[in-house]
């Protein structure tokens, strides 16, 4: 049997519908926000934590999800509960395995047996105000600044900040407090709902999602641009320690990415190890630009201006706005073509140098 995936829940048939049992699985997630607003009680967190069994759940689905509704109209509920029951079992047991819900037996209410009792994770309550968002696009701007409040107040526990939080949380937290200042949280939560309904993009988990922010994944150059700038904005302004930290993981990653791809290997490796403590630079590899001259040399560069370097090799400045085109002009580094640099091939002599990015 295939693994659960995150991916699953998003599923779509031929003409770009969501699938019934995607849709299952959405009403599931859906369950503690539609019920609140099926109650008198809008104490969103107090649904959020409410505890409830495959019984109650099957009860609601009855009339709440438009395939039941249809399919079993004139069902009583003891005539609908065999039907269905297999079947939402495990689209609860899917969920509990990805980490959206939480199982625990609890004894029943009459009798000696047990029965299982559900719970929603954090991951959970995020997915499920993902999936409202999605289905109320065109609802008004009120309803989606309601919406967009409670998924940054959620993404704000995932990403803790206090005296043992990981590096990435505190950047993480920092950034999208900043654009939920500047009026900007809606573009992440977009980002979010594209790469779940983006059927190229295969998210298997909460961390592969979450991925997505942390590397400011737009499809659309603008945007990349300008919440990549943030970003970086907001590395730069961590407090120090932890912004060694954020840099030192940077440094580790990209340094990973060059030595697949270098070629002079045992002279990129003495550079890189007499580097390897600064968190503030990165290991290059160079080649010559002329034609036939296949001279390779190790450099070392400021981290930041490498990023930045990488990141606009993979931009196309003809498509860039006005605002995203002033963003480009501050850059570190100063001449037009990010690969290359303004040293001469020492082999050579005629060539310049060029920095190759990996992909």
């Amino acid at each position: 049997m295939q693994n659960p995936s995150i991916s699953t829940i998003f599923e779509k048939e031929e003409g770009g519908k969501y699938s019934n049992n995607a849709l299952l699985y959405q009403y599931i997630l859906k369950y503690p926000i539609l019920i609140r607003e099926q109650s008198t009680n809008n104490n969103t967190d107090s649904n959020h934590n409410i505890q409830w069994s495959l019984w109650n759940i099957m009860e609601w689905l009855k009339i709440t999800l438009p395939e039941f509704k249809l399919k079993y109209a004139n069902d009583n509920i003891s005539e609908f509960i065999p039907k269905v029951r297999r079947r939402i079992k495990g689209k609860l047991d899917d969920p509990v395995n990805l980490e959206l819900l939480q199982s625990e037996k609890k004894k029943q209410d009459k009798g000696d047996g047990t029965t299982d009792k559900y719970r929603f994770t954090i991951f959970g309550q995020l997915l499920g105000w993902i999936i409202c968002s999605i289905d109320f696009d065109n609802s008004s701007i009120n309803r989606r600044e309601v919406i967009n409040k409670q998924i940054f107040n959620i993404l704000q526990q995932i990403f803790k900040t206090g005296e043992y939080s990981p590096a990435i949380d505190i950047v993480a937290s920092n950034f999208i407090s900043t654009c939920m200042q500047k009026e900007l949280f809606g573009n992440i939560v977009n980002l979010l709902k594209n790469a779940l309904n983006d059927e190229e993009i295969q998210i298997d988990t909460i961390s592969d999602l979450l991925h997505n922010l942390t590397t400011c994944d737009f499809k659309e150059q603008n945007s990349k641009v300008i919440f990549t700038k943030l970003w970086d904005e907001t590395i730069k302004g961590l407090e120090p320690k932890v912004k060694e930290l954020v840099l030192y993981n940077l440094k580790l990653s990209l340094e990973r990415d060059i030595q697949n791809h270098v070629n002079a290997y045992q002279l990129y490796e003495k550079t890189w190890f007499d580097n390897k403590n600064d968190p503030k630079i990165v290991a290059v590899e160079c080649s010559c630009t002329t034609t036939n001259c296949e001279y390779y040399t190790p450099a070392v560069m400021g981290l930041m201006e490498y990023k930045e370097r990488k990141f606009y090799s993979r931009i196309n400045l003809e498509n860039l706005t006005p605002l995203c085109l002033g963003i480009y002009e501050i850059r570190s580094f100063t001449n037009d073509n990010p690969s290359e640099l303004s040293a001469i091939c020492k082999a050579c002599g005629k060539g310049s140098l060029r920095l190759s990015f990996p992909s």
